[in-house]
Order: structure tokens, then C-alpha cells, then sequence
């Protein structure tokens, strides 16, 4: 109940498949196509946040998958779980993909979008994202 694959697939094709190792070691949710460019989705559970902030570990991992190079999708557990009906879950992982996907961060930049539009470097004021965090 409330995984991803419980919707319809939005990608005309089946799920790929699940807990895809990348190069650098780190393991995804999916790994999938959408317009060309391959983008990572994790759905992250109540163990990676605290409060409704990631931890630290889960922090780390988004900013080294997308400084290796795989544009991030991460969706919060609670978001995800809000939305019951699986028309609802399609179309909100539609809008968070495509907004991955014309990121900098699709294109291979520093600037990768979270769920809520915000570039990394927009967060950080001026500073960039390294692998270790903000430099």
C-alpha cells in the first residue's frame, strides 16, 4: 500500500524494474526514460526524514546521486500517501518528472529541482552543490 507500482504505470509501458544499483554504488527506487533523459525516483519512506526534513544520510544520497549525474526525483512519503486515487498518483509523478526532466539537473548543471521547483542553487544562496553538500 501507497508504493508507486501500486498506480497505473504513466510511462505507456510496465514499472522498470526495482532497487536499481547506479555506477557510484547507490541504489534507486527506479531508474526510467522520460523524454530522453534517464531520471532516478525514490519514494522515501518515514525513516529517511526527521520530522519532515530528510536526514542526513538521505541528504547526502541526493546530493551525491546528482552530483554523479542522475537527475533526482524524491517524493516524500506524506505527499505520496495523500494522493489515493491512482489517476491522481500518475499525474502528480507526470508533473515531478517533467519538471526533473527540463531541470539543469536533467542537462547535466548543478541546478537540480525538488518537488517544490526550487533549484539547488536557489537554496543555497548563491553557493553551489558539491558532492559533500554546499560549498
Amino acid at each position: 500500500d501507497g508504493h508507486v507500482q501500486d498506480a497505473p504505470p504513466p510511462f505507456g509501458l510496465r514499472w522498470p524494474e526495482e532497487e536499481v544499483r547506479l555506477p557510484c554504488g547507490y541504489t534507486l527506487d527506479w531508474l526510467v526514460q522520460w523524454r530522453g533523459v534517464s531520471l532516478g525516483v525514490e519514494v522515501d519512506g518515514p525513516r529517511h526524514f526527521l520530522g519532515r526534513r530528510p536526514s542526513g544520510a538521505t541528504a547526502l544520497k541526493r546530493r551525491q546521486v546528482r552530483a554523479f549525474g542522475t537527475p533526482l526525483v524524491s517524493i516524500p512519503y506524506w505527499e505520496w500517501d495523500g494522493l489515493r486515487d491512482g489517476g491522481a498518483r500518475v499525474a502528480f509523478l507526470r508533473r515531478a518528472l517533467e519538471r526533473e526532466a527540463t531541470s539543469k539537473g536533467a542537462e547535466g548543471g548543478s541546478g537540480a529541482r525538488g518537488l517544490d521547483g526550487r533549484t539547488s542553487s536557489a537554496a543555497g544562496g548563491g553557493r553551489r552543490e558539491g558532492v559533500f553538500g554546499r560549498v
